[in-house]
């Protein structure tokens, strides 16, 4: 999170969508919608460009842009179960688990827990 990301920004009514650039082309997107009053969920779709610790570090700077940018209070993020590579972005961004919903894994950040992780890196 050293780095500061170069985002494409595309807003729709109620969605934001941050769309990461590197070299001139687009690796990937992350998708906030929101749930409840204060509380987004976030999704992605991201090329093999932006995979691994690239995702993660990705996944973060999308968080600092919509905490710095909004007034949300809280990220959820539901992953599938049978999409386990997949869960490890969440994990290995300091998400906390929060149980199942129908068949997805949810993880979550509030804004207190991304303050600290910032603290510490």
């Amino acid at each position: 999170m050293d780095e500061e990301t170069p985002w494409d920004f595309s807003i729709s009514r109620k969605v934001f969508y941050l769309i990461e650039v590197k070299d001139g082309k687009d690796v990937g997107v992350w998708a906030f919608e929101p749930e409840e009053h204060g509380v987004y969920s976030m999704h992605t779709a991201m090329s093999p460009d932006c995979r691994g610790k690239a995702a993660v570090v990705s996944g973060l700077s999308a968080i600092k842009w919509l905490y710095d940018n909004t007034k949300a209070d809280k990220i959820i993020a539901p992953v599938p179960k049978r999409l386990k590579h997949a869960q490890r972005i969440p994990i290995s961004a300091g998400l906390v688990y929060d149980g199942m919903q129908e068949d997805r894994k949810i993880y979550k950040m509030d804004r207190i827990l991304f303050n600290k992780l910032g603290e510490v890196t």
